[in-house]
């Protein structure tokens, strides 16, 4: 069975005082690539995960302590191509 592959944008709010802690959470979540975080605690990330993960993804970016809010920005599927669903 191939699983198709979901590309998500997430724009993820924490407390500027957590930004050194969220980092370590967002990369332990893993599938998930840092962009940009500002000093105020805004976070630019993107998922490359299986579709039918996206939004078990987010509600867990949502839940790490110091994160105020995560929020979807974008979202798209592509079916997985044959080396990807070999890995």
């Amino acid at each position: 069975m191939t699983t198709n592959v979901n590309i998500s944008g997430v724009l993820v709010h924490a407390r500027p005082n957590t930004l050194e802690a969220v980092t370590t959470a967002i990369h332990e979540l893993g599938d998930i690539e840092i962009h940009a975080v500002t000093d105020e605690g805004r976070f630019v990330v993107t998922m490359e995960i299986a579709e039918n993960c996206a939004g078990d993804k987010l509600i867990a970016l949502q839940n790490i302590q110091g994160v105020l809010s995560a929020a979807m920005v974008y979202s798209e599927t592509f079916a997985a191509t044959e080396s990807e669903a070999n890995q």
